[in-house]
């Protein structure tokens, strides 16, 4: 029995480019679910991932990392947000003073937050003031000494911090020969504590004011212990000055508001003056027109009616026939 021809044996073509194309494809989709990622980043969750990369790549503790600023200012133009990112020292600084505070296990008396634009750190008075008194304690003298250093290391030596120190207290009554009132009481309190931060210190002490609020800008209820409690502190509001490029902006903003602004009134003043112009020049047409016309009038009524009796006078024998025809 004859067998069946076999068909000639065809190459299978090379296929092995789709192992890399895949690889690439999927390297790309994670790349792109990460950029996806980072543009709407929460802050607190971009510093713990951040920390924990660190970790994980062989630091310790999470000092020393350069974290870019994840768009604290997304309404600015690009400009600013580029110069923003690229110049602000308050991420490392918060980086530090979280660190510290960790460290030192002062989470119940020290607390700081991060707003993107500035960072608050919050001192209970309990911790560091004696009741009714705004003499610091020798350990929120320490602690003041280290604040200053970590400021003084984080800060760009070019744009210093702004630090306003704040005092706060409760609305419990004080009247005594030293603090008449809560008002007084919170303001020495924060102005004890800035002159700490700077004695001994290398900060310069332009960029560093004091206020103090007593009973009136409150975190919490005053019916409460607790809310009585958290009330009496003191803050340190942080952030850094304005860049030369954001008032170069905020200059060429306000001069074109300003041109702007200016540019109608001019062209409604001299359309008003126009139209004062017109209606005046209009109204004296008006008014001597009517006084010409007013005595010519009157001199052609006055000459008809003596055109009219001269010529009476002048034809007499006209009225004799009439009078005779009627005879």
């Amino acid at each position: 029995m004859a067998k069946k021809p076999q068909k000639p044996h065809e190459d299978h073509p090379d296929e092995g480019w789709l192992l890399p194309y895949s690889d690439m494809m999927t390297l790309l989709l994670a790349l792109f679910i990460v950029m996806f990622a980072v543009s709407s980043v929460d802050q607190a969750k971009f510093n713990s991932m951040m920390e924990a990369m660190y970790t994980a790549f062989g630091g310790d503790t999470a000092e020393g990392i350069q974290l870019p600023l994840p768009y604290p200012d997304a309404d600015l133009p690009l400009t600013e947000k580029t110069d923003t990112a690229i110049n602000s020292s308050l991420p490392n600084l918060y980086l530090s003073l979280n660190s510290y505070v960790i460290d030192q296990g002062l989470q119940d008396s020290i607390a700081v937050q991060y707003s993107g634009s500035d960072i608050l750190v919050t001192i209970k008075n309990d911790v560091f003031f004696a009741s009714a008194s705004a003499d610091l304690s020798p350990e929120m003298q320490e602690q003041a000494k280290i604040l200053a250093q970590l400021l003084l290391e984080n800060q760009d030596p070019l744009r210093p911090f702004d630090v306003i120190v704040a005092g706060h207290t409760d609305n419990v009554p004080i009247n005594n020969v030293q603090f008449p009132s809560n008002w007084h009481l919170s303001a020495h309190r924060a102005l004890n504590f800035l002159d700490a931060l700077l004695t001994g210190s290398q900060l310069d002490p332009t960029h560093f004011s004091s206020r103090g609020y007593g009973e009136y800008a409150p975190v919490a209820t005053n019916d409460t212990p607790e809310g009585r409690q958290q009330n009496r502190r003191v803050e340190l509001l942080i952030s850094e000055p304005i860049s030369p490029q954001q008032e170069q902006d905020q200059a060429t903003t306000t001069e074109g508001g300003t041109a702007e602004g200016d540019a109608p009134s001019e062209g409604s003043e001299s359309s008003s003056s126009k139209d004062a112009e017109t209606s005046s020049s209009k109204d004296t047409e008006t008014s001597s027109s009517k006084d010409a016309e007013t005595p010519s009038s009157k001199d052609t009524k006055a000459s008809s009616s003596k055109d009219a009796e001269t010529s009476s006078s002048d034809n007499p024998g006209k009225k004799g026939v009439r009078t005779s025809a009627q005879d």
